[in-house]
């Protein structure tokens, strides 16, 4: 399967990590461009990022929300991840979660069918 990785720019380093091991296990991954984004971030430059997410969406199978912890908050997925998601799954994308769905958007990706992985990238099928 071929799959986009999301989430949160700090954590770039274990989303090479992840994709190693998918890859390892017969994924082909594409990883978010790395791309250190000053703040605040230029509208142009964010507007570029988003426009390279389409781009890879639209290769990929599914999507790979990457939800560590961040600044305190366990599992955490942020607006432009949540963005990411909801434009998968307006494109019949698969949408894997890695770790537990944070409570504030629970009930709407349950209701969208994301598979939650706690933690274990095994489970991508």
């Amino acid at each position: 399967m071929k799959m986009t990785i999301v989430g949160s720019m700090v954590f770039l380093d274990k989303y090479e990590e992840a994709k190693i091991k998918l890859e390892e296990i017969g994924h082909s991954v594409i990883l978010p461009e790395k791309d250190p984004m000053p703040e605040p971030i230029p509208k142009k430059r964010k507007l570029e990022s988003m426009n390279d997410f389409n781009k890879n969406l639209l290769e990929s199978d599914s999507i790979i929300v990457m939800n560590y912890t961040k600044d305190e908050k366990k599992n955490h997925i942020g607006a432009n991840t949540l963005m990411e998601i909801g434009m998968a799954f307006n494109r019949e994308k698969k949408i894997f979660i890695l770790n537990p769905i944070p409570d504030f958007c629970r009930h709407e990706l349950e209701a969208i069918g994301c598979v939650v992985l706690n933690g274990d990238l095994e489970k991508v099928r």
